[in-house]
């Protein structure tokens, strides 16, 4: 799909208000369905001495070289990491490569991102997401159960746990859009504060051969968002609203700048 046709269906489905509607189609052919068997800790040591490698050697150079040259990816915020252990993180969902620039934010920390589970994709560019720290959605109800053992094992390890809780990758969209409840779920049962991140672009005069737009990314770390409600469904309301309204307000700071 080219620029044009994006844009388009990016303007569709704002005027009907179809903020969680992917934009580009979702392709299920190639993907590995995530059961009740998916390995979410890598236990065999051979599999986990070859992903140290390719982590390495091959992910991180590609990180580095996507935040440094081609988005030029500047963090701002990170006195708001201080203290901050095991926390569910959210981030907007505007590039393929935005994880790349979350993981820069946190860096030093330990990170897993939570992806829809049509991207545990077989061939290398899915074990690379795998080995880059992709922890994919449960694909079934025993998929969803290992899942979030999985979840609350890794929070209890002190990681933190990146969701997109717009829910679908709207490229190159910069308005905050409205938020699924999954990431705030989570944070209550597991009884972990809101790490919000938002992603905000320096725009340019350049455009690529397809004439998209190049923008810059700037990725703003946020204050952590606590709540003390007992009520479970108001406190995962409160952490949701709270949310929202930081998004906002970093847009609307640091929008076309």
């Amino acid at each position: 799909m080219n620029y044009i046709e994006l844009q388009k269906r990016i303007t569709e489905n704002e005027k009907q208000q179809k903020f969680d509607e992917h934009i580009t189609e979702i392709n299920y052919e190639n993907a590995i369905k995530v059961d009740g068997n998916f390995d979410y800790y890598v236990k065999s040591k051979s599999k986990r001495f070859k992903q140290f490698f390719q982590r390495n050697f091959i992910v991180k150079p590609y990180r580095f070289y996507k935040n440094t040259f081609v988005n030029k990816v500047r963090v701002f915020g990170k006195e708001n990491l201080k203290n901050v252990d095991s926390a569910i993180v959210t981030c907007n969902h505007t590039n393929k490569f935005d994880c790349f620039a979350v993981q820069k934010a946190l860096k030093n920390k330990k990170v897993k991102i939570v992806a829809g589970d049509f991207n545990n994709q077989k061939g290398f560019f899915g074990e690379m997401m795998r080995v880059g720290g992709m922890m994919p959605l449960g694909s079934d109800l025993a998929g969803m159960r290992n899942f979030n053992e999985a979840l609350s094992y890794f929070l209890k390890q002190n990681y933190l746990i990146v969701f997109y809780p717009e829910q679908a990758m709207w490229t190159g969209y910069e308005k905050p859009r409205p938020l699924k409840n999954g990431a705030f779920h989570y944070a209550v049962k597991n009884n972990v504060s809101i790490l919000p991140l938002f992603i905000t672009y320096r725009h340019t005069n350049k455009r690529t051969k397809e004439s998209m737009p190049i923008k810059y990314m700037d990725i703003h770390i946020l204050p952590l968002i606590k709540s003390d409600l007992q009520d479970k469904q108001k406190r995962m309301n409160e952490l949701m609203e709270q949310n929202s309204k930081v998004w906002e307000e970093c847009y609307k700071t640091f929008k076309n700048s």
